[in-house]
């Protein structure tokens, strides 16, 4: 296949001179280019616990325009400088948020920043836009419920933080549980509207009532499922049996257990053993009220 040459003069004056220009743009987009890479490559690995201002300011500095850069000076400015000097955080989340206004992460940490900073009006917004980016992550709503609350708007604050604890509830509902318990105190009724509609929040919810050793309240939450609720949570119904027993609240747990859906149908009555003529396949540990058979070392037991 022929191919075609092309020569250029350089020897004529226009066309050294577009060279020139050629190698010269090259060179300044190189230079920023690089300047650009290096800020963002230490913005991206930088250890807000460990570096200190100055380091970020340099990364800045070497790249403007990039969100990461603002966003890593906001976060190390939040922890080094005194609560007094909150514009300067708000400055550079500002100036983050602008230049990348659809990640979530900027908007919830000018959100949190400007509530720290006792700017409530200004911090509502910028949360719910981070939850309007994220909808289905749990802590834009859990920023957004807390500050809702400090605010006074305790139901939809709730309404956020149960969306949030649904969402991790590995590390989140029990902080869920701390705040209602600390908001609506001896109201129960209240607690229980807190914490949502979900059965299995509020099974959860009445095992945390009784390790904060309120008992009573603990079985009234259980006794809020129906049927078929109690059946699904099953499992939780019986370690609060168990926690009734080991805090000696034998007849609460007679009763709970006697609610729990099994599937023998068996039910425990006051004064009375529980299959005294050994007919029922009912024993074991799962069955606190009945025979307790246990393996003991060097011996045979049955029945």
């Amino acid at each position: 296949m022929p191919y075609d040459l092309i020569q250029i003069n350089t020897r004529r004056r226009p066309t050294r001179l577009a060279f020139v220009i050629v190698i010269a743009a090259a060179s300044l987009w190189s230079f920023y280019a690089v300047r650009w890479y290096i800020g963002n490559t230490m913005a991206e690995y930088f250890n807000t616990e460990e570096n200190d201002l100055e380091l970020a300011r340099v990364a800045r500095t070497l790249s403007p325009k990039d969100p990461l850069t603002h966003w890593r000076l906001g976060q190390v400015s939040q922890k080094k400088l005194p609560l007094d000097q909150s514009p300067a955080v708000l400055v550079e989340y500002e100036r983050a948020v602008g230049l990348s206004p659809n990640d979530y992460r900027l908007w919830m940490t000018l959100g949190i920043a400007r509530g720290q900073a006792g700017e409530l009006e200004k911090a509502e917004p910028a949360l719910r836009q981070a939850v309007a980016l994220a909808p289905y992550y749990a802590y834009p709503r859990w920023y957004l419920g807390n500050l809702l609350l400090r605010s006074g708007s305790y139901e939809e604050g709730f309404a956020e933080l149960q969306k949030a604890s649904e969402a991790d509830p590995e590390e989140l509902r029990s902080q869920l549980f701390n705040l209602v318990v600390a908001v609506y105190g001896n109201d129960l009724q209240g607690a229980v509207k807190a914490v949502g509609t979900s059965a299995e929040a509020r099974a959860n919810f009445a095992t945390y009532l009784l390790t904060q050793n309120k008992f009573d309240d603990g079985v009234a939450v259980w006794n809020t499922l129906s049927t078929e609720e109690k059946k699904a949570n099953r499992v939780l119904g019986e370690s609060l049996v168990t926690d009734l027993v080991s805090n000696r609240r034998f007849h609460s747990a007679v009763a709970l257990w006697n609610d729990i859906p099994s599937g023998s149908g068996y039910k425990v009555e006051e004064g009375k053993i529980a299959d005294g003529d050994f007919e029922e396949s009912i024993g074991g540990p799962s069955f606190i009220f009945g025979w307790q058979v246990k393996n003991v070392p060097q011996m045979q037991i049955g029945i």
